[in-house]
């Protein structure tokens, strides 16, 4: 770059340009001996800006290109490192593990569970149910049933029934009205303390529920969040998931020592009943984002603090192709971007901790300007190679990239997750609503508002 500089300066083009510059477009004058006094500290200024700027004026347009390339994955690779090492640290100085024992009087806890078109499910889930290791004069069930076409109601209705379950409850929407609206509609219908929120395909160990409840001997935790394990592991699909899965735990692990995880796993997620009411006084709720993504973020705007429980397990399938599981990781990004989005709020907020001033920026980069740059990246260095396939560096870039990519399961997952995070982005850029991404055929969609009708057995 020094080389470059002085070769510029000497080109009768540039100080041609720089007089231009300086006379017309800030006002300095020649004859007050501004732009002759080459050793006063102003002429110094000026020059180097009029050097500066007369450099990137005589970049080529691959060189450009290069530039923004290597500025873009520089910023990118030097971002996820330094949080990579920060996660890394804070676990290593907390060896302990992020366990709760129970203390005080068990709680009341409902679970709430929004269904559409599982008929197939539904047995499974019953008997998950009661497999569960919580009292159960302390737990509520309650299933939602939003408007599903096949036997879903039916089965819920005669099993409740059948086997006298005074705890448990149907509540009937009528129609299709998306998860949140069912949601909602449980919670009028629920009177527990702490509230659960599942899937009617989710399978919870024994002692999951118990896991996630003992948190809540610490008056100061609002809302907490369990893990996922995905049963099948043999397809390329959900051998991402599960990498993914890993690496997203260990984040939210770290974030759970130095204040409160970003995320929540809402298939296994519990909150304080004032919380989640708060929750609903947001009026765009209904329609925007997950109710239970919020939970972290309204417990902070509430004074508490949320965590992650590790011990609080639940198994899922995870999409066997590819095609689909990018579909689900980008409704999952673009719900993320529509929660911080509501609770813009909390960013920057010295008030909420380190919450405020380290975890949200840091998931707000990740989320809406990282992928971005990724983006860039990768198809920048592509170009490059086909513009100039004999430069040492940029080959031995994208030769790093593909190695990665091909040796690792971690690089792989990595990958998907930053185009689907991008593609979240673009599609809320461009005015879509999370309702009107690609679901999977179990997930939930919303345009109505819930008519709820619930039956008590």
């Amino acid at each position: 770059m020094g080389a470059t500089h002085v070769i510029f300066l000497s080109k009768p083009s540039y100080i041609e340009f720089r007089n231009f510059v300086l006379t017309k477009s800030l006002g300095w004058q020649s004859d007050k001996g501004f732009l002759n006094n080459q050793n006063g500290p102003e002429a110094t200024a000026g020059t180097r800006m009029c050097a500066s700027l007369g450099i990137v004026l005589s970049l080529t347009p691959i060189q450009t290109l290069a530039a923004v390339v290597i500025a873009a994955l520089t910023i990118f690779i030097g971002f996820y490192l330094a949080y990579a090492i920060f996660c890394v640290i804070v676990i290593k100085k907390n060896k302990k593990r992020l366990t709760h024992k129970r203390t005080g009087e068990l709680p009341t806890v409902s679970l709430i569970i929004p269904v559409y078109n599982e008929a197939s499910t539904l047995a499974q889930k019953f008997a998950n149910i009661e497999r569960l290791n919580y009292r159960s004069a302390n737990l509520e069930i309650v299933f939602v049933d939003g408007g599903s076409e096949d036997t879903s109601a039916e089965l819920i209705d005669a099993y409740i029934k059948e086997h006298n379950k005074l705890r448990w409850l149907l509540v009937r929407e009528g129609k299709r009205t998306g998860f949140n609206s069912g949601v909602i509609a449980g919670l009028k219908a629920s009177t527990g303390e702490i509230i659960c929120i599942t899937g009617a395909e989710t399978e919870y160990s024994p002692d999951a529920l118990q896991a996630l409840i003992n948190a809540f001997s610490n008056p100061r935790i609002g809302a907490v969040s369990g893990r996922m394990v995905v049963k099948n592991t043999t397809g390329f699909s959900s051998r991402l998931e599960a990498s993914y899965r890993r690496l997203y735990d260990l984040i939210r692990e770290a974030e759970s020592y130095v204040d409160s995880p970003f995320d929540v796993k809402g298939e296994i997620s519990a909150v304080r009943r004032d919380i989640c009411g708060h929750i609903l006084n947001k009026q765009s709720i209904a329609r925007k984002g997950n109710i239970d993504c919020c939970f972290v973020f309204q417990s902070k705007e509430d004074g508490y603090r949320g965590t992650y429980e590790p011990n609080a397990v639940y198994a899922e399938t995870a999409p066997s192709s590819v095609k689909d599981s990018f579909q689900q990781q980008t409704r999952r990004a673009a719900t993320l971007m529509e929660n911080l989005l509501l609770y813009k709020n909390l960013l920057f907020n010295a008030s909420m901790g380190y919450f405020g001033v380290l975890i949200m920026p840091a998931h707000l980069a990740m989320l809406m300007i990282l992928p971005s740059l990724f983006v860039v990246s990768v198809f920048g260095i592509i170009a490059l190679v086909c513009l100039q396939p004999l430069n040492l560096l940029y080959t031995s870039i994208l030769l790093v990239g593909v190695i990665l990519l091909l040796a690792s399961p971690y690089a792989q997952a990595f990958a998907k997750t930053q185009f689907s995070m991008f593609t979240a982005a673009i599609g809320l850029l461009l005015g879509l609503e999370t309702q009107k991404f690609p679901r999977l055929d179990s997930a939930r969609e919303t345009t109505e508002k819930p008519t709820s009708d619930v039956q008590r057995s």
